[in-house]
């Protein structure tokens, strides 16, 4: 069966090329392969005006992710619809497995594995992906249900696109993780869709490289994308698999620092105050190879961050609710000059 495939781009010079030259191997003659460019202001453009057989459509806007990949949703010519990230590099056969597997299991959509390789980006973001990955969970059950939940990729995945108009596709609002394939996800679980995880649908993702400053910018979105995310598990009335992993609720901070403050008044609530720290650091110590001390920073440092997230998330929660505004954007399919 024939599939589309759709590829967001914006200012993605670095690895756009490598990007498209593995689909092009990867993919069956028939495939579509569309690629809508958000507005680049880098060499973006005049690398994808080099391809030949492929459909590019150039914004006048940045539209987003969720906008710019409902669009190629909208522009597929097949009911198979690809998501591939401009920064992801498929490996050899990774379309044919996702497409044996959506027919082997009758699933709704496939979500796949990949490695995360960056130009040195922050050591805590390193050890939360290592941490976070969806490596850990259990492949002998390819299933993803809410008891053995691993986060949807929309930067590597195949979903039925009759399934995806019926969620009327991903939802703008989100702007950061926890984001709208987390939330497309969890509606689609709620209604009984099947989703599958293939870690041999794989392939590699290139991260830049993230400063602190911007490590806490991170963690002050993802604090209110979880809040957003919550508004809307009460909205659509499906259920959040709250987990040590993610979606993480940055609740344990809270606890620590009321233990502290007991603590002080008690000594013997030091002794809970432990028990949480090393519930923190076993898991971690488990999972990697780095060191004692480096995980014990790794916990620490958790704590500040889960710290921001939490405020963040409050006030996500506390502020109104605000509907995306309707973009004005014209968007034009690229005709190569004969």
């Amino acid at each position: 069966m024939n599939a589309s495939i759709i590829v967001l781009t914006y200012n993605s010079e670095r690895y756009i090329k490598k990007c498209l030259d593995k689909i092009l191997i990867n993919k069956d003659s028939n495939d579509q392969v569309i690629v809508i460019d958000n507005n680049s202001t880098d060499k973006t453009r005049s690398i994808l005006k080099k391809y030949k057989d492929i459909d590019i459509y150039f914004c006048d806007k940045n539209i987003g992710i969720s906008e710019g990949r409902n669009k190629g949703a909208e522009m597929a010519k097949y009911d198979l619809l690809f998501f591939i990230d401009s920064d992801m590099i498929l490996n050899d056969n990774a379309l044919q497995t996702a497409k044996k597997t959506y027919f082997l299991y009758n699933a709704k959509a496939i979500t796949g594995h990949y490695d995360e390789i960056g130009s040195g980006y922050n050591w805590f973001n390193e050890m939360e992906r290592e941490f976070f990955s969806i490596k850990e969970r259990d492949v002998s059950d390819k299933t993803i249900t809410l008891k053995n939940f691993a986060c949807f990729s929309g930067g590597l995945c195949l979903i039925d696109k009759n399934v995806f108009n019926k969620y009327n596709g991903y939802d703008s609002n989100f702007s950061f993780f926890p984001s709208e394939d987390v939330d497309l996800e969890l509606l689609m679980l709620k209604d009984n869709q099947k989703i599958v995880y293939e870690k041999d649908f794989s392939g590699t993702h290139y991260k830049d490289y993230l400063s602190f400053k911007s490590l806490i910018k991170k963690y002050c979105k993802s604090g209110q994308a979880l809040g957003r995310l919550i508004k809307s598990s009460i909205h659509h009335k499906y259920k959040i698999p709250f987990n040590d992993r993610w979606p993480c609720l940055p609740i344990i901070p809270i606890i620590e620092i009321f233990l502290i403050i007991i603590s002080i008044f008690y000594k013997y609530a030091l002794i809970p105050l432990f028990c949480l720290f090393l519930y923190r650091l076993f898991p971690i110590i488990r999972r990697n190879r780095r060191g004692f001390l480096k995980n014990v920073r790794f916990v620490i440092m958790r704590f500040f961050i889960e710290l921001i997230m939490f405020i963040n998330l409050l006030r996500s929660l506390l502020s109104p609710s605000k509907k995306g505004k309707k973009l004005n954007y014209k968007i034009e399919k690229y005709e190569a000059k004969k």
